[in-house]
């Protein structure tokens, strides 16, 4: 059995858990694990909100400069690695992510409050989306146990690249030829 935030887990088996996300016991926290914190925010943190900073501005249609995507995703990835270990649910950080999303593009001054509302949602689904179909096909493909990646920094580099590539290529694709959810007429 493990324990997570008091919560006994027989077995984690929510997929998602298992791609660059990580629980924290505050009790049993030393150099070498926020050495390991530190260096998974950077690896799987920031590049997963770049990617959905862009995702979400391409379906707003805002033609924004590629440094200032950038700038949202690493504060966006910075404040998503600090909020991770407080929630203790993959769902609530599901929710926190997207708030603190909003809250940036309203900081921001990008867009409508709806067309952000709408732009986020649809940008977080399908990166979940993303998320998931490549962890079932890599689970399918290679029959590893993603209890196993967990631990294994590289092991969840290498499952990550795939979904960071198909969500930076969905990102560029909606860019480049405008594929935004909303016209200007």
């Amino acid at each position: 059995m493990k324990f997570l935030f008091g919560t006994r887990v027989a077995k984690l088996t929510y997929p998602a858990i298992y791609t660059g996300n990580f629980v924290v016991n505050v009790k049993t926290l030393t150099k070498d694990r926020v050495g390991k914190m530190i260096i998974e925010t950077l690896i799987f943190s920031v590049p997963e909100a770049v990617a959905i900073s862009w995702l979400t501005c391409g379906l707003i249609g805002t033609k924004m400069d590629f440094k200032k995507i950038v700038a949202l995703g690493v504060l966006m990835g910075l404040l998503s690695a600090a909020i991770r270990p407080l929630t203790g649910s993959y769902i609530l950080n599901v929710i926190a992510y997207t708030s603190v999303l909003m809250a940036l593009f309203s900081i921001f001054k990008i867009s409508s409050f709806s067309k952000r509302l709408t732009s986020v949602f649809i940008a977080m689904s399908v990166y979940l989306m993303i998320e998931f179909l490549n962890i079932k096909a890599l689970q399918t493909i290679f029959r590893l146990d993603p209890a196993i990646i967990i631990d294994n920094i590289v092991l969840r580099f290498l499952w990550f690249i795939p979904q960071l590539t198909a969500a930076m290529l969905v990102a560029f694709l909606i860019t480049k030829y405008n594929f935004s959810l909303f016209t200007e007429e």
